[in-house]
């Protein structure tokens, strides 16, 4: 809704808009509430297992530098881009993204 009505609002107004969308991502904060966290704290406090389910979900997850060097692009740039989505546009099983995380971090 807000995005809808500063685009109204673009028709009497010349400004340039940028709308960025992101979805997945991991790095950053170990207190995070999603996979990344929950994957920090198991490691964090040493256990043997992480209870997941099967996995077979895909998602694009990027690291949170990507999206950072993204809207720093994006905000140099100051061009008018309209709705951005931030991705990798590489989905990939949550089980496989899970297990590279362990073997990487």
């Amino acid at each position: 809704m807000l995005r809808k009505k500063i685009e109204k609002l673009k028709k009497y107004h010349n400004f340039n808009l940028s709308w960025v969308r992101i979805f997945y991502f991991y790095g950053g904060s170990i207190k995070q509430k999603n996979i990344w966290g929950q994957i920090n704290t198991a490691v964090k406090r040493e256990n043997k297992t992480f209870k997941m389910t099967s996995g077979s979900q895909y998602r694009d997850y990027v690291h949170l530098d990507f999206i950072i060097n993204s809207l720093i692009k994006i905000n140099k740039n100051n061009h008018n881009h309209g709705v951005v989505n931030i991705c990798s546009n590489n989905p990939v099983r949550v089980i496989k993204l899970v297990n590279t995380w362990i073997k990487k971090y």
